[in-house]
């Protein structure tokens, strides 16, 4: 356990990990949110006749994953 308390830089060891695995998290949820709006959500958009919906999914689709990963981090 004195590993953990062990600060480097003003943050103890376990401060650290748990930052790291919230921004490993975060980027894992990106990744898993740019697969479902790549499979499910475009399989869904492409059943419709109008190409308003394609058009929307690949306008919005790339920055709210980056915005999700920036959040995290």
């Amino acid at each position: 356990m004195e590993l953990v308390n062990r600060a480097f830089y003003g943050n103890t060891v376990l401060e650290w990990a748990i930052a790291f695995g919230i921004i490993i998290g975060a980027f894992l949820a990106g990744k898993i949110l740019y697969w479902i709006s790549g499979t499910v959500i475009r399989k869904l958009t492409k059943r419709t006749k109008t190409k308003l919906d394609d058009i929307l999914i690949d306008m919005v689709e790339e920055p709210a994953i980056f915005a999700l990963t920036i959040a995290g981090v």
